[in-house]
């Protein structure tokens, strides 16, 4: 009977999430961001042409384009193109981690009411919520097989579960770069155990290794090409500097507590000390070499901030289990009958003050694309040629290739885009520069058809027009777009 309640109410909170969720997914029919169209676009073509989209003649004009490609063929199989489809799917995968964090904080607690709690306490993240809902993201993938992957790693004695390891490590490997995180969670994972005094098995050894291994080809495989192009500044995606500074930032007190909840951050940093200082056991050494590993490659900017934050999260989530269990056990040794269910409201109101409503306005306020804006791309799409170019901020490229089917001068997927640092700069001069000789010289250099002046961009460049076009016959105004005619 107790197993059957906790399952049921694991099904609960499951369900919870999946309707939290859906309900502002729905609510909308564009999705949050640019980039959730650049991944639109994969899952189209697959659909369409029924192949992977290796060179898109619609990026920077035409480009190679690399990426791991099981999230897109899971999408395009299970969707088949539909824009509903794609949206319940992508949120049916990332609440899939509500019970992935369930069996690991079992396996580390042996405690249902701690596991149950830190399984909901990790649905309402307000940086996973931020940065998953209504969004395009192979996170939404990635994330649940990273966290199996380590679950699995946990249970390599039994046979099958060992099968079941090896085919997520692949399943992870094919979906993003995420599985490099494991390597070097097993690299401090075994340097823990060696200071703990305790021995690992023979069989994570061999693990280990052939994780290594397997990772490495899986990824040369898919990134060859980028290899051999920038060696180990792969890592920064060659992105231009401007945009690594925002997206590799350092990590401060204020994002650990806007993005973990103050909540889960305090409860999960206690658990992870208990579990260090008191807990001998394989399982807290793992998960404790995922913090470490988590907090060493924000420390040295090896992954985004905002990613690294969202990882982090969970894994203070998933410790967060160790405090409950130690704070419950106490209870049980003070034998006051009432005390473990007055604890467990205090916790759930605790938790709605802290995590649920900080996730639900995060959630309420979330803007996805203006549909202001999804005019202008229809505009593009009718009243252009096929083969015209358009220019936008490098935060409407994959907007402009995906819905308005035109070719973009720039869009954030920087890894082998050609000269993205240039392209950058002379953008800047084309929306803020006065000659207007100089802008007719760069729309040849880049065959720029049209500009596309949105509001984002107004602001962006401090800038209410172009001020070469006022009076000018070559560039002309229609609507929120310069017309070239020279």
């Amino acid at each position: 009977m107790k197993l059957k309640t906790e399952y049921l109410i694991l099904a609960i909170i499951l369900i919870s999430t999946l309707t939290f969720r859906l309900y502002f997914s729905l609510n909308t029919e564009a999705f949050k961001s640019d980039d959730s169209y650049f991944h639109l676009r994969q899952v189209q073509d697959i659909v369409k042409e029924h192949h992977l989209l290796k060179y898109d003649p619609l990026s920077y004009g035409g480009r190679i384009i690399i990426y791991p490609p099981l999230y897109h063929l899971l999408l395009a199989l299970l969707s088949f193109g539909n824009l509903l489809w794609i949206k319940i799917i992508s949120e049916i995968l990332i609440s899939t981690l509500v019970i992935i964090v369930y069996l690991i904080t079992k396996e580390l607690t042996g405690d249902a009411k701690s596991a149950l709690f830190s399984a909901l306490l990790s649905a309402f993240i307000p940086g996973l919520i931020n940065h998953t809902l209504n969004e395009l993201t192979v996170y939404t993938l990635a994330l649940p097989l990273l966290f199996l992957v380590l679950y699995l790693f946990l249970k390599l004695e039994n046979r099958r579960l060992l099968i079941m390891f090896l085919i997520s490590l692949l399943l992870l490997s094919l979906t993003h770069a995420t599985v490099f995180i494991l390597i070097l969670v097993l690299l401090f994972y075994f340097f823990l155990m060696g200071g703990g005094a305790l021995n690992a098995s023979k069989i994570e050894k061999e693990a280990a290794i052939l994780s290594i291994l397997f990772v490495m080809l899986v990824s040369f495989i898919i990134y060859k090409k980028a290899f051999f192009t920038y060696g180990v500044n792969i890592i920064w995606q060659n992105a231009p500097l401007n945009i690594l500074v925002d997206k590799f930032k350092d990590l401060t007190p204020i994002d650990l507590v806007l993005n973990v909840g103050i909540f889960s951050l305090l409860l999960g940093a206690i658990g992870m000390y208990l579990g260090i200082t008191n807990n001998k056991k394989k399982s807290i050494y793992l998960f404790s070499s995922f913090m470490l590993g988590i907090l060493f490659l924000l420390s040295f900017r090896l992954v985004t901030l905002s990613f690294g934050l969202v990882i982090l999260s969970i894994g203070f989530a998933i410790f967060t289990s160790i405090t409950l269990n130690s704070i419950y056990k106490f209870l049980d040794v003070s034998k006051i009958g009432i005390a473990k269910n007055l604890f467990t409201i205090i916790l759930l109101v605790l938790f709605v003050f802290f995590s649920f409503i900080p996730s639900y306005t995060l959630a309420k306020n979330s803007q996805s694309i203006s549909a202001e804006k999804l005019n202008d791309m229809n505009w593009i799409k009718y009243n252009t040629e096929k083969d015209a170019v358009i220019l936008g901020n490098i935060h409407e490229g994959n907007l402009i290739k995906t819905l308005g089917e035109r070719k973009n001068v720039i869009d954030s997927n920087f890894l082998l885009a050609p000269s993205p640092v240039e392209r950058i700069n002379d953008i800047k001069v084309l929306y803020t520069g006065l000659s207007e000789a100089k802008a007719l010289s760069l729309t040849r250099k880049y065959g720029i058809t049209t500009i596309y002046l949105s509001d984002e961009t107004k602001k962006a460049y401090n800038i209410k027009e172009l001020s070469y076009a006022v009076g000018s016959r070559c560039f002309i105004k229609e609507e929120n777009f310069y017309v070239i005619k020279c």
